[in-house]
């Protein structure tokens, strides 16, 4: 009985402090020089696969051939996780035209939306957007996107971090050119809450208790 009470009762919690020390590694998740264009359609984005840590997506928007290179991906942030920062990379570059600045949105589901929808009922349907650029570099934006619901044309609005779900993004820059973005999706897991650390904690000192013939289970 000791047996199957170690491992019905202290499995969960192993897994729950497992999971909050489990190494978070830096790493490219999506590099369009290698991966091939991300999806141009608002309604198919190309899915990235994320994990806890650092989640660098490396593209190139603006113009190609006369045409807006519009770059969709959706992702999926397990339970347990949550995004904590969105930092713009030193490879991002401006349009040297004009505002050196891109646009950048997050939105709640598996699709985005179409583009061509009208200003405001656009900016409504996302959860946030930024115009970001050379000077946001090291920077994290998360908290922009967030605050978008005090612009002029307010998007939904949101409190950082952003918890589990599918979120679906969508970049793009109007430059006549091509120009150069990279963003780092840094996951982190949800910390454990203190009620699971006096838990865990007691059921080690229990479990040293037996071991030692202090504590008697049938």
């Amino acid at each position: 009985m000791y047996k199957a009470l170690r491992y019905t009762v202290f499995a969960p919690v192993a897994l729950s402090l497992s999971a909050f020390f489990s190494p978070c590694f830096a790493s490219v998740v999506y590099d369009e020089s290698i991966n091939g264009d991300l999806s141009t359609d608002f309604s198919n984005p190309s899915s990235v696969l994320i994990q806890a840590g650092s989640n660098q997506i490396l593209g190139t928007t603006g113009r190609a051939d006369g045409v807006v290179d519009r770059d969709y991906f959706t992702i999926t942030i397990p339970q347990g996780l949550r995004l904590t920062r969105i930092e713009v990379l030193p490879n991002t570059t401006g349009d040297n035209i004009d505002t050196p600045i891109s646009f950048i949105s997050v939105q709640t589901g598996a699709t985005g939306t179409n583009p061509s929808t009208a200003q405001a009922p656009l900016a409504a349907s996302l959860l946030g957007y930024y115009l970001f650029g050379p000077a946001d570099i090291g920077q994290d934006i998360l908290d922009n996107l967030g605050q978008s619901n005090q612009l002029f044309l307010p998007a939904q609005g949101f409190t950082t971090p952003l918890g589990a779900g599918i979120y679906t993004f969508w970049v793009q820059e109007t430059a006549v050119n091509l120009i150069n973005y990279g963003i780092d999706l840094q996951v982190q897991p949800v910390p454990v809450p203190a009620a699971v650390w006096l838990f865990g904690s007691g059921l080690i000192g229990l479990f040293r208790s037996k071991k030692s013939g202090g504590l008697q289970v049938a």
